[in-house]
């Protein structure tokens, strides 16, 4: 064994890689996940703004039915 190994203990290169690949992989789903998230969030700010106009519309439509 070498003495460089037991003083400073690294990892292989080929351990190195498959961490930084890891990594990126992780990295990539984050960003896929962040940007699903974002497209969740605007469709359901344009779902609450629809939903917030037909209730106001409905809202309307009741107190003119009703004489108010």
């Amino acid at each position: 064994m070498n003495w460089l190994n037991i003083m400073v203990p690294w990892p292989t290169r080929k351990e190195r890689k498959a961490a930084v690949a890891a990594a990126r992989a992780e990295k990539e789903q984050s960003a896929a996940t962040a940007r699903h998230a974002e497209r969740v969030g605007r469709e359901l700010t344009r779902l609450a703004r629809e939903n917030h106009f037909a209730a106001v519309i409905e809202g309307q439509i009741l107190r003119g039915h009703q004489g108010g």
